[in-house]
């Protein structure tokens, strides 16, 4: 497959990309993917082996804390978004803890908290992991009464070891991309299509890799977007991973850093799609293989998905199709979902794709 230049033929058609993507693909892009090779003897461990042991010492510091061990142990890998509620439910535990806390002022006259009597069966899950492993949140008062500073110091311990996790990933990604990018599966689908620009929410380059791209640099600037950034098999790039950022509020500020919006602004990430929009470029075509349509990139779907271009949308299964008219239906609003999908001219169209 070409990506053909605006011009030289008489449609522009737009590609937008998930995660599902890369998966077709033949890549361990997923969230499951990822938390299996932190396990010791796979591939990616003995890859983190050859690292600095400055590097090396991180993840083994991620190791002793509770977090990873919590998001082994839930079932809700799926997929990435399962990921940003894990990390949105823990930003909200870990920030409201003091609340399930009593405050009390010691014969010094200090404040102090302390946990209240029977609570923990009314606390947030991973708060119990914390519980657990008390001791490495809380060194010094492991198992006393909490202060002031120890419920900061406990808010920038779980802080670093979400953004460790997510570094952590940067490198899988870069371990992928050295490692697997030369066996990757081809899908006619894509062979079959006319593509001129394309909005990818992955780090990798999958698309250009496996397909012809004998006259890439025939595509106009700014044909393709990494709008989460991108990741290189040397391990540099800025990416945007974390939590969505519907519910942000100031008393989420010790994990600003964390939301994606703030990463978008920090990391300047690609926002060449915005011109498309901003130019009113029309897409004869809009397909979307490989994403899920979750509400919290609206954001950067709506206005695509408002368009009067003839919009495809590529499934698996009945259950993932339902899946997506759900999400559909929250980013659409009930009437300009009935009127695209089912209205006097409808242009979104649910296409069943047959693995090849």
């Amino acid at each position: 497959m070409m990506l053909y230049r605006k011009g030289v033929y008489d449609e522009t058609n737009l590609l937008i990309i998930g995660n599902g993507f890369d998966k077709a693909h033949g890549l361990p892009t997923g969230y499951g993917d990822f938390l299996d090779e932190l396990d010791i003897d796979t591939k990616f461990y003995k890859y983190l082996n050859t690292m600095s042991k400055k590097e090396l010492e991180k993840y083994k510091c991620l190791k002793r804390g509770s977090l990873l061990k919590y998001l082994k142990k839930t079932n809700n890998r799926n997929g990435w978004i399962d990921f940003e509620n894990e990390i949105k439910n823990i930003i909200i535990a870990v920030s409201e803890f003091p609340n399930v806390l009593i405050k009390k002022t010691n014969y010094n006259k200090e404040i102090e908290y302390s946990l209240q009597s029977g609570i923990e069966v009314n606390i947030a899950p991973f708060l119990l992991y914390v519980l657990d492993y008390r001791e490495y949140y809380f060194p010094y008062n492991g198992y006393g009464d909490w202060k002031d500073e120890d419920i900061l110091q406990f808010y920038s311990i779980v802080h670093d070891e979400i953004k460790a996790l997510i570094n952590l990933f940067k490198k899988y990604i870069a371990w992928i991309e050295m490692n697997h990018m030369d066996n990757l599966k081809e899908i006619n689908l894509f062979n079959n299509m006319l593509i001129t620009n394309i909005l990818t929410f992955n780090y990798t380059d999958t698309y250009r890799t496996v397909y012809d791209l004998s006259i890439y640099n025939e595509i106009e600037e700014n044909g393709v977007c990494w709008v989460h950034g991108r990741v290189f098999d040397d391990g540099s790039g800025d990416i945007v991973m974390g939590s969505g950022s519907d519910y942000y509020d100031r008393k989420y500020e010790n994990f600003l850093d964390l939301f994606k919006f703030y990463q978008k602004y920090k990391y300047r990430t690609d926002t060449s799609y915005l011109d498309w929009i901003k130019d009113d470029q029309k897409f004869d075509n809009i397909y979307i293989f490989g994403h899920s349509l979750d509400p919290t990139d609206a954001d950067i779907l709506k206005s695509f998905l408002k368009s009067q271009s003839n919009i495809k949308i590529f499934y698996r299964t009945d259950s993932e199709k339902y899946h997506f008219e759900k999400n559909l239906l929250v980013i659409l609003g009930k009437e300009m979902f009935m009127e695209k999908l089912s209205g006097k001219h409808p242009n979104i169209e649910f296409i069943k794709f047959e693995n090849e």
